[in-house]
Formats: C-alpha cells, sequence, structure tokens
C-alpha cells in the first residue's frame, strides 16, 4: 500500500511538472514549438579578448548562437556541432594618438544542441570512476574508515586531513598526520636529483 501511494505521489508530481511547461510549449502539428526545448539561440556574450591598457574594443559584446534549454534532471543542453564564428571590432586608443585598428575576435558558435551529460569521464579525478546513468564521478568504494582527525573526500577517493584545519604563519600542515609542524616535510617531489 505504502508502494502504491509512493507511486501516485510520484505521477502526481509529474503532472505538476508537466502543467507548469505546458503553457510554454504548444502541440507541434499546430506549427509552434516548445519555449523549453534544447535548441541554439541567439545571445549577448562578451567578447573573450581583453584590450591592452588605454584601449577599448567597440562593440565589446556579439550576438552568437548557444544552447539553451530543458532537459531533463540529470541532463544539460549541451552543444552537438560547435563552429567558429569571426567578429569584427575596432581597437581604440584613448590614450596615445595612434589609428584605429579593426581587429578579428574568434567566438564560439553552438549550430546544434542535444541533451546529454554535463560531466564526462575526462572530468573525473584520479581514483574516481564515472556513472554514465548518473551522470557524475563517484568513488569505486562508498566510504573508507579513516584515521582521526582524517575525513572521506568523495572528490579524491581517499583520507584527508579536514579543511577546517589551518596553521599560524610560519607552520606547515603535515598531510599524514593532520598537524602543524614548524618545518614542512620533504616529499619525493621536493627532492633535487644533481645529475652529473
Amino acid at each position: 500500500m505504502k508502494a502504491l501511494w509512493g507511486l501516485l505521489g510520484a505521477l502526481m508530481g509529474l503532472q505538476a511538472v508537466s502543467s507548469l511547461i505546458s503553457p510554454l510549449c504548444n502541440h507541434p502539428a499546430k506549427g509552434r514549438t516548445c519555449k523549453v526545448e534544447c535548441v541554439p539561440r541567439e545571445v549577448v556574450v562578451p567578447l573573450p579578448a581583453r584590450p591592452r591598457p588605454g584601449h577599448i574594443l567597440i562593440p565589446d559584446v556579439a550576438l552568437v548562437k548557444r544552447c539553451a534549454g530543458f532537459c531533463s534532471l540529470r541532463l544539460a543542453c549541451v552543444p552537438a556541432n560547435i563552429s567558429t564564428v569571426v567578429w569584427k571590432v575596432m581597437d581604440i586608443d584613448m590614450v596615445g594618438r595612434v589609428p584605429t585598428k579593426t581587429k578579428s575576435v574568434r567566438l564560439e558558435h553552438h549550430e546544434a544542441c542535444k541533451c546529454d551529460c554535463e560531466i564526462k569521464a575526462e572530468d573525473c579525478a584520479p581514483g574516481q570512476v564515472y556513472d554514465p546513468q548518473g551522470c557524475k564521478c563517484v568513488c569505486p568504494i562508498r566510504q573508507k574508515t579513516c584515521p582521526a582527525p582524517m575525513e572521506w573526500s568523495v572528490d579524491s577517493c581517499k583520507c584527508l586531513c579536514p579543511n577546517r584545519i589551518t596553521c599560524p604563519k610560519g607552520r606547515f600542515l603535515d598531510p599524514n598526520t593532520c598537524r602543524c609542524d614548524t618545518r614542512r616535510k620533504r616529499t619525493k617531489a621536493d627532492k633535487c636529483v644533481l645529475q652529473t
């Protein structure tokens, strides 16, 4: 009986979501599309180029197509096909007497979109594995018992010192004991090898 009430609650939740979306969407047979559909849309983006000191770029924004829309709770609206557009701007020297130059700025332009995982396998940290159903990086083991005061880190899948531990000036956190030490312990990476 409890499972039946849970199913009924889930269906009512889906109905509530569809009632929120339905005013935004019209039936495709009527020749209209859904306003929350995952498609490229024209947006104004700031130009990535940084002008030199005393210079300004006109315009300093551009109109390009970027993917936007609703997919699902796990998926994101991401580009399926990306091209590059060249945007011409004027580079104006506000200090000197250098004539105005035309500059080309290359911008990402989304040609097509798809609903896909925003987090990919290549985004996982060393020690993590990729869960394609959940679109996330997870540890192969759920949790390990760590010696106090260390805590299990789901980001690195190992026992680490808590972030709340801070050391006073002149002392360094020992990652093995989570205590502040007066001298920093040298690691293999710190040692210099003299080559002859």
